[in-house]
Formats: C-alpha cells, sequence, structure tokens
C-alpha cells in the first residue's frame, strides 16, 4: 500500500512539473531550442559519417584506377617508380604463393601417404591378431589344465600326508595297546586286529594317492611340451603385434609433427603475402592520386575518371552541407 502511494505522488508531482514548464514561456522556449540543437547536432553527425563512407569509396575508387593502370600497362613518367615497386611485390607475393601452394600439396601428400601406410599397418595387424587368437584360445586351455593337474597333484600329496599321519597314530596306538598291562591277550590281540585292519586300509589309501599322484605326473611332461612348443609361437606374434603398433604411433607422431611444422611455415607465409597486398594497396591509391591529378588518355580508364568525378561531387556537397549547418547551428550555441 505504501508503494501504491509513493508511486502516485511521483506521477503526480511529475505531472505539476510538466503544467509548470509548458505554461512559462521562456522555459518552453530553452526546451524547445535544446531539442532543436540536438536534432541539428544529430543530422550533421549523420551528414559525417555519410561524408566518411563516401570519403572511403573515392578513396577504393582511387585505388582501383591505380591497378587498373598497372595491369593495363599505362605508360605515365609519373608513376613509372610505383610501378617498378609494385612489379617487385608482385613477383615476391607470387613466389609467396606458390611456396604456400607447395606447403599445402605437401600436407595433403603427408595425409595421403599416413592413410595407405596406415590401412596396410592394421591390415598386417588384424592378420597377425587372426593367426594368434586361436593359439591364444588354444595356450590358455594348456595352462589350465597344467594348472589343474598341479593342483590334482597337491591334492594327492594332501591325501598322502593325512593317511600318513593317521598311520603312524595307529602304530603308536599298537605299541601302546601291546604295553597296555591292564589287558588280557584276547582283548590285545583283538584291539591289534582292529588297528592292523585299519593300518592296512590306510596304507591301501596311500598306495592308491601315490599311483594317482604318478599319473598326474605322467600326463605333465607332455603338456609342458607342448606349452614350450607353442608359447614361442604365440610370443612371436604378440611382439610383432606390437611392433607394428609401435611403428604405426611412431609414424603418426612423426606425421603429425611434419604437418604442423609445415602449417607453421605456411602461415608465416601467408601472413607476408597479407602484408605484400597491403604494400600493393598503397600503392595503388598512391598511382590512382597521381593519374587523377594528370590524367592519362585512356580509354579503359575512362569508366573509373568518370565513378571518380561523381563522387567527388558527392563529397563537396556534402561538405557544403555540413558548412551551412555548422553555420547555422553557431548563433543559437
Amino acid at each position: 500500500m505504501a508503494n501504491w502511494v509513493f508511486w502516485t505522488l511521483i506521477v503526480v508531482v511529475l505531472g505539476l512539473v510538466i503544467v509548470i514548464i509548458t505554461r512559462d514561456k521562456v522555459i518552453r522556449e530553452k526546451i524547445l531550442g535544446v531539442f532543436a540543437l540536438v536534432k541539428k547536432k544529430i543530422r550533421i553527425a549523420r551528414l559525417k559519417a555519410q561524408l566518411n563512407k563516401e570519403n572511403e569509396n573515392l578513396d577504393d575508387l582511387l585505388a582501383k584506377l591505380g591497378e587498373e593502370a598497372w595491369q593495363k600497362g599505362v605508360n605515365n613518367p609519373g608513376i613509372s617508380a610505383d610501378i617498378e615497386k609494385l612489379t617487385a611485390l608482385d613477383n615476391e607475393h607470387t613466389k609467396l604463393d606458390q611456396e604456400v601452394q607447395r606447403l599445402n600439396k605437401q600436407i595433403e601428400d603427408e595425409k595421403s601417404s599416413w592413410d595407405a601406410f596406415h590401412k596396410k599397418q592394421e591390415q598386417l595387424i588384424k592378420e597377425r591378431e587372426e593367426k594368434v587368437e586361436p593359439l591364444d584360445k588354444e595356450l590358455a586351455a594348456m595352462k589350465k589344465e597344467q594348472s589343474e593337474l598341479a593342483k590334482g597333484i597337491g591334492e594327492q600329496k594332501k591325501i598322502q600326508e593325512k593317511l600318513e599321519k593317521k598311520i603312524s597314530s595307529r602304530e603308536k596306538k599298537k605299541e601302546e595297546v601291546q604295553k597296555d598291562e591292564d589287558l588280557s591277550n584276547i582283548e590285545k590281540e583283538e584291539k591289534i586286529k582292529e588297528l592292523d585292519g585299519e593300518l592296512t586300509d590306510f596304507r591301501k589309501q596311500v598306495q592308491q594317492a601315490v599311483e594317482a599322484e604318478a599319473s598326474i605326473q605322467a600326463t605333465g611332461p607332455d603338456l609342458e611340451n607342448k606349452i614350450s612348443d607353442l608359447q614361442p609361437r604365440v610370443d612371436g606374434f604378440h611382439n610383432e603385434i606390437a611392433g607394428l603398433k609401435e611403428e604405426a604411433a611412431t609414424r603418426e607422431k612423426a606425421k603429425d609433427q611434419g604437418i604442423e611444422d609445415s602449417r607453421k611455415n605456411r602461415n608465416v607465409l601467408i601472413g607476408d603475402m597479407t602484408l605484400k597486398k597491403k604494400e600493393m594497396a598503397k600503392l595503388f591509391k598512391t598511382m590512382g592520386v597521381k593519374l587523377q591529378a594528370n590524367r592519362v588518355d585512356d580509354s579503359s580508364l575512362l569508366p573509373l575518371y568518370s565513378q571518380i568525378d561523381q563522387k567527388r561531387k558527392v563529397i563537396t556537397d556534402l561538405e557544403k552541407q555540413i558548412g551551412r549547418k555548422d553555420t547555422a547551428q553557431r548563433p543559437n550555441s
């Protein structure tokens, strides 16, 4: 509510100020004078902007006149020195452009050479990967089998160790029974018979474990020989693949560096070409100014002379308009 009252008061006050100003003739005339002055300044600023643009167009026409005269081989003692400079600059620009084109071709040739090499290298890698893939699987299967054999041997040894402990325990128990004086001979015989039965069974199991271990070990040498024969072939393929990839990476790095160097050199040359063009543009304008002042009777230049005359007339008219407005503005300032 407070904000609404505040803005209402502001509007009312502004309204009163406007009423007072419009009713006071002196204040009203001053305000109108200020608006008129601003309007004149805006018009003058627009005319000056247009004048600047027309002067730029005239400079372009003069440069075009100089360039046309140079290309047509117009003879004039006043521009002979300029023509010599332009010819020298043009020759330098042509040499620079030829060098830029050579570098562009070198870059493209480097790319093409790399693409062909990379394609061939990828094909060689693919061929070797296709050859080594089944060998990898075969070798992995053999090593897995070898690992399982080793595990089997270890398990049989553990079985033998446990059985040997049981045998040792029964042998000790048997001695204790024989020395036990509290047992009758019949009881001793029964217990010893029972222990001998267990010992016989344990020794039989030991023998079975030993035979199982021997059977597993018998398979080992043949498998180990197969792995020994296959491993070098697999390693050879993988080393060859790694070598091909390393060669490709080295070649690619050299290619990238070569292209980067060529691009840097090309950019320097393009910069030099731009400078030559700017120097030539300045000379063209200089020649145009001289030819405009001392016109050569050449039909090829007549259209440009006409355009220059029209442009100079436009510029003169604009300068007069600005001068009149500046003069008209001073008494009111």
